[in-house]
């Protein structure tokens, strides 16, 4: 018996990308210029900014010159500029994650507090720099975990 056919019924969907990416790869590693009348409307200049001050050596080149041109130029411009000032590099950009609000992690800045015997303000200012490694090691010098 032969496979049935889908008259009538849509295409099947193909696997997409999120365009963003594709984007940030054009930048850094491709260098080709993707960006055209077609895929505009995925293009975002902040996105763009964000994702590529992820990566702590294109600091300084998206504070002073990408932040600051980002509301004069249009996309082309700006994507031709962040094309012209990003050195071509495979890079792995890791989004930062943001700290927990003070609710979520009450347990963890109970431990800080304690151990430093500080204010829970203090706390929460040792756990957004060090994170749950530091409650992991108060625990472990507590005796909570091994």
């Amino acid at each position: 018996m032969p496979p049935l056919k889908r008259k009538g019924l849509p295409k099947k969907a193909k696997k997409t990308t999120n365009i963003l990416f594709e984007f940030l790869d054009d930048i850094t590693e491709h260098k080709k210029g993707i960006l055209t009348k077609d895929n505009e409307h995925g293009y975002s200049k902040f996105m763009i900014c964000r994702f590529l001050s992820m990566h702590e050596p294109y600091l300084p080149l998206v504070d002073v010159y990408l932040n600051k041109h980002q509301s004069v130029l249009d996309n082309f411009q700006f994507h031709k500029l962040c094309i012209a000032l990003i050195p071509k590099k495979k890079i792995y950009m890791t989004y930062i994650k943001g700290v927990p609000p003070k609710t979520h992690c009450k347990e963890a800045l109970k431990y800080i507090s304690d151990y430093f015997e500080v204010s829970e303000d203090n706390a929460y200012d040792y756990y957004s720099l060090c994170g749950e490694d530091l409650v992991k090691n108060i625990k472990r010098l507590y005796g909570i975990i091994e």
